[in-house]
């Protein structure tokens, strides 16, 4: 049996200020070249279909027409579509009667019994090649901790999670047909590598692996963005098949597994060309910004990127350094999307905070600033409570698919100092990166004078190829 797992797609992501719909159908286009070729007998996708929860007509329609493409490459293919926690379950799964008569399965959300609890049968897509069952796929769509349907018996006070995982797997091992059981789900697995990965949206709750379920031949995960496989060798990210930030490193792809007498024999990737490479000028140690203006310059005429600046400020940036930057970049065909900005540190060892622009401050991480502001106020670091405290108060004001009604300031009190504060907002969270910035402001509760800053991913570049290499095998 041949799995291709993928997840992470994030159609319809606006990145700062681009529309990335064209890279977006080259993507699909190219799954679809995937999956004629390797004819697989199922595809899992892993979740964040959408890079919200109220994805744009253009979006949906991105979405509908590569799929039927990918479908067509493989008419006997099984397809399962579970819910990430950036997708509207409600949504994902509107039309998935229609998406059942070309054989995909769209799980948005738990199946449940007449009295609320979990059916777990609901959640289980059986794999048909030619009239025959090859496997059984247990879906699992994104959930809180505490969003789990109760299974009933043979629960785990108090842990609705591990009591769900337990009872799934137990349901899996009842399923006796010898076909081999794969997990899909879209989690933060303990351990694994989130280099790159931007958990300002919503945090990461994070799952031991143990608890996941013994029964499974392979665990197809999404969420993280960078592919790995994790100890053991049955548990996997396929990693996000175009970079969504610019601090995601290396290729992306999409992993294909190859199965045998009911395990996996090898995991392996299929790379996907990227039509417009994320890059930072210069990529290494930050550089100034005249030389970085020299460096922008000599860029050939045709290229395709995002740009982002990696900044040494020494004193101040130009008013106009911005729109210096995508003049520049204008002739190019290259896109100036922001800066990372780096400054010298002091003899005492605190930067010179108090020459931040407000460009800076966009670039800077919320609890970066937090943490400044402590620094210069208390003369020590943050304690940990309050940086609990903080992105608490971060994940509260940005939660997925929810509406966000902040008629005050959000403050995070600390030592009689408030080191969290920010501007009333409202409106509709849906990717929490509009509203993660509202609270991400600083400012003393004897001052009137407020710090603001809104929140941006910073940012690296990635690689574009379209070789196959292997990641595992039970040959090593």
């Amino acid at each position: 049996m041949k799995i291709l797992h993928t997840s992470d797609w994030h159609l319809g992501q606006i990145f700062y200020g681009y529309e990335r719909n064209e890279e977006h159908r080259a993507f699909l286009k190219s799954l679809s070249g995937i999956v004629g070729d390797e004819q697989p007998d199922a595809m899992i996708v892993c979740g964040d279909v959408f890079h919200n929860s109220t994805p744009s007509a253009a979006a949906r329609k991105i979405y509908v027409d590569g799929m039927l493409e990918i479908c067509r490459a493989c008419p006997g293919m099984t397809v399962a579509v579970i819910a990430g926690n950036h997708d509207s379950p409600s949504r994902l799964e509107a039309d998935a009667g229609l998406w059942s008569h070309f054989n995909v399965r769209v799980i948005g959300s738990f199946a449940r019994n007449a009295d609320g609890t979990a059916d777990l049968a609901g959640q289980v897509v059986d794999i048909v090649r030619d009239g025959h069952v090859l496997g059984h796929i247990a879906a699992v769509p994104y959930a809180s901790p505490r969003g789990f349907p109760e299974v009933g018996c043979n629960a785990v006070p108090g842990d609705r999670m591990s009591s769900y995982f337990n009872a799934l797997d137990s349901h899996m091992k009842s399923i006796s047909d010898g076909c081999p059981g794969i997990l899909a789900a879209h989690l933060a697995v303990t351990g694994c590598d989130i280099s790159g990965h931007d958990d300002a949206v919503g945090g990461l709750d994070y799952v031991p692996q143990e608890i996941l379920g013994e029964s499974y031949a392979y665990i197809a995960l999404g969420h993280i963005h960078k592919r790995q496989v994790l100890p053991g060798g049955r548990a996997a990210y396929c990693g996000s098949p175009l970079a969504v930030n610019f601090d995601e490193h290396g290729q992306h792809s999409v992993t294909v597994v190859d199965m045998a007498d009911g395990g996996v024999t090898s995991i392996r990737t299929v790379r996907i060309p990227d039509i417009r490479p994320l890059r930072t000028v210069p990529d290494g140690e930050p550089e100034e910004f005249s030389k970085i203006l020299d460096m922008l310059a000599a860029i050939p005429a045709g290229e395709s990127a995002y740009v982002r600046l990696n900044v040494l400020v020494k004193d101040t940036l130009p008013s106009d350094c911005e729109a210096r930057a995508a003049d520049i970049l204008k002739s190019t065909g290259a896109k100036y999307c922001c800066m990372k900005v780096t400054r010298p540190e002091t003899k005492s060892g605190a930067a010179e905070y108090d020459t931040f622009t407000v460009q800076e401050m966009r670039e800077t991480d919320p609890l970066e600033v937090a943490r400044m502001y402590y620094r210069l106020t208390q003369g020590k670091e943050m304690d940990e409570k309050y940086v609990a405290m903080f992105r608490e108060a971060v994940r509260l004001a940005s939660g997925q698919s929810a509406d966000i009604h902040v008629v005050a300031d959000i403050h995070v009190v600390a030592d009689g100092h408030v080191v969290a504060g920010g501007d009333a907002v409202s409106g509709q969270a849906t990717s929490g990166h509009a509203v993660a910035g509202n609270v991400a402001g600083v400012q003393d509760m004897k001052s009137e004078n407020t710090s603001e800053t809104s929140e941006e991913s910073t940012e690296e570049s990635t690689e574009e190829s379209t070789e196959e290499s292997p990641i595992w095998s039970s040959k090593n």
